[in-house]
């Protein structure tokens, strides 16, 4: 799904005018999700993350990196899809002529700001105090419920459950940028289209 959205992007970039800025910007939208397509299937966060802690916490900066209580690949490598997250969003606000569809990479913005908060609550020590998923486990019947229904422990229930949420979050924020990305080339195509037309009449009228 991922690199179908990132080769959208790409098609938008080549159909963009030449030297644009439309051009420039929809690249970098395709380089967002070409980036996230490799990140999905090569899982580079999960591997960069624990390296680049290791690498800081050789520096000035281990205290502060101590103190982090989730997966570093949320201070080191979210901020950067971050930016470029919220840069593509505002770029097809801008562009989309679609009033509703406009509101769907914000959308997904929202989605995928969900997910990243379901991924710290996961890298938390379970015993962390107000620890969101050790509460729930501790619910009422909860012990007998996970016990019974699917023969784990609370809070490893929970915790799979979260992963599907997260999951599902961000898939539905990459189909969401894919359809408004996907409305943009419609639009490229139709100006395209209207300058052949109107240069083909050009040729007939000469």
């Amino acid at each position: 799904m991922t690199y179908a959205v990132a080769g959208l992007g790409w098609l938008a970039a080549y159909l963009a005018p030449e030297g644009s800025r439309q051009r420039s910007s929809t690249s970098i939208v395709a380089v967002l999700f070409s980036a996230m397509a490799i990140d999905d299937h090569a899982y580079l966060h999960e591997r960069v993350g624990p390296m680049l802690r290791s690498m800081a916490e050789r520096s000035s900066l281990t205290e502060w990196i101590a103190a982090y209580p989730s997966y570093f690949w949320q201070v080191s490598v979210a901020p950067i899809y971050g930016v470029l997250g919220c840069y593509s969003a505002w770029f097809l606000w801008k562009n989309v002529e679609h009033r509703r569809v406009r509101w769907l990479p914000l959308l997904a913005v929202l989605c995928w700001i969900g997910a990243v908060g379901l991924d710290f609550a996961e890298g938390l020590d379970a015993h962390t105090p107000g620890h969101p998923y050790t509460r729930l486990a501790q619910g009422y019947g909860m012990q007998e419920f996970a016990q019974a229904t699917f023969d784990r422990q609370p809070y490893d229930m929970i915790v799979h459950f979260g992963r599907v949420v997260e999951e599902c979050l961000e898939t539905t924020g990459v189909v969401l940028f894919g359809a408004a990305i996907l409305l943009l080339v419609g639009q490229s195509v139709g100006r395209v289209r209207r300058q052949v037309a109107t240069a083909t009449e050009s040729v007939v009228d000469a």
